[in-house]
């Protein structure tokens, strides 16, 4: 996975990491949401956590399918 830079380089790592979770995560895991909702695919067990606990849960999910883990 990825490793944080030595300091001098830190901020440079975080600022593009918060890059990347508003340009790619962020838009995925809103879209996920709005399927489990709209779609009416929320699971019952689930339902205490929330709906953006589920989605979190169902991302991580699919990734593991998605890299073969």
């Amino acid at each position: 996975m990825w490793q944080v830079p030595q300091k001098a380089d830190r901020r440079l790592f975080l600022e593009e990491l918060r890059r990347q979770v508003y340009e790619q995560y962020r838009p995925a895991f809103t879209e996920v949401t709005s399927l489990l909702q709209e779609g009416n695919f929320r699971r019952a067990e689930l339902e205490d956590v929330g709906v953006a606990n589920e989605s979190n849960r169902f991302q991580l999910g699919s990734s593991d399918l998605c890299s073969g883990g």
